[in-house]
């Protein structure tokens, strides 16, 4: 039987809490305030948002976890403190691959928080245009994903502008099929993002192996175009199930399990060393023999580690190719300032892409 007083006393407790946590946020809130008051009195004002502050903020708070709530859980809890202090000084204007319920927009908010004022983009090349101008602070966009490789598009961005790289969010991503028909047999065509398709090839092949699949510019975009014309249907989140009101036919239709995107936010402003950085750069070398062991020598000589290497024809020459590289560190660390001089005088090209913290 269970003891009804019990569970009254513990509620109290946890309405008292509740309150000493409101008091703790409110106050948090007004220091964030004070801060941004300081600010706007320099004659240089500061920056609203510093990735590298807000991942020096959050790793301290997980050295202090006690439990029973894990790491995830308190990141997602202070990312959401954070945001919503932070637009007390200003609102920020974040721009996405959408258009609502992308992928990109799960990802923004996992990163940003909620309390950010959305610029929904139509293509990848959008939201660098979007910061270029002005009608954007930030920006995020899809890099590459555990199953289906490098977004192309991000990375040609990347050469082609100014915003660099500021920080980088990992999504877990879980297809699902959606559709207004009544079941599989019903389907003709199905619209999604490339990299979706790519991510389903092996259920699609199994399920629906007489469809015809078509390419668009986002999985949201996808569902607009399935909710218009018969026997169709879609892939996107569950999120964009419920955003358009349109019924998930199958669950978690991609091939991997552990199928995850990973995500560049974009800025302006150079981040400051956390200790835990990864820094992005791209460079280019002639077609000849040893040029690339050359360059990856010299990063192995400084010990860096380098957590990604992939190439990209470089538009310029026949068989020239653009080669985009992640190191483990920042560019402000002496032992990759040496091996960055030093990749400077063999490339025909290079270009930092940004120094950020590593994603939690």
């Amino acid at each position: 039987m269970v003891d009804s007083s019990e569970i009254d006393k513990l509620r109290k407790i946890i309405d008292e809490v509740d309150v000493s946590l409101l008091s703790l946020m409110n106050k948090r809130a007004d220091l964030a305030k004070q801060i941004g008051l300081v600010k706007k009195n320099q004659i240089k004002p500061g920056v609203v948002y510093r990735p590298d502050r807000e991942a020096r903020v959050i790793r301290r708070i997980l050295k202090e976890n006690q439990g029973p709530l894990s790491e995830q859980s308190v990141v997602a809890i202070f990312k959401d403190i954070i945001s919503s202090c932070r637009s007390l000084e200003a609102k920020l204007r974040v721009a996405y691959l959408g258009p609502e319920g992308s992928y990109t927009e799960s990802a923004m908010l996992k990163h940003f928080g909620g309390f950010i004022e959305k610029h929904s983009c139509g293509d990848i090349s959008s939201v660098f245009r979007a910061i270029e101008i002005g009608n954007a602070d930030y920006g995020i966009v899809p890099i590459e994903n555990s199953y289906g490789g490098s977004v192309t598009e991000s990375l040609d961005s990347l050469i082609n502008n100014t915003a660099h790289i500021i920080g980088e969010v990992y999504l877990v991503i879980n297809h699902h099929l959606l559709s207004t028909e009544a079941g599989l047999e019903d389907i003709e065509t199905v619209f999604a993002h490339q990299q979706s398709l790519s991510q389903c090839r092996l259920w699609l092949k199994t399920n629906l192996p007489n469809v015809n699949l078509v390419s668009v510019s986002s999985n949201s975009a996808a569902v607009k175009k399935s909710l218009i014309e018969k026997k169709s249907a879609s892939i996107a989140s569950l999120q964009a199930s419920e955003i358009y009101k349109i019924p998930s036919l199958e669950a978690n239709i991609n091939d991997s399990n552990d199928n995850t995107t990973r995500f560049i936010v974009l800025g302006g402003e150079i981040n400051n060393t956390t200790g835990q950085d990864r820094t992005s750069i791209a460079f280019g070398v002639k077609n000849q023999f040893g040029a690339l062991y050359d360059v990856l020598t010299s990063f192995y000589n400084a010990g860096i580690s380098l957590s990604k290497i992939e190439s990209r024809p470089s538009g310029q020459d026949l068989w020239e190719y653009v080669f985009y590289v992640d190191l483990v560190g920042h560019r402000d660390d002496e032992p990759l300032q040496v091996a960055l001089k030093e990749v400077s005088k063999k490339v025909s090209m290079l270009k930092i892409l940004g120094s950020y913290p590593q994603a939690f």
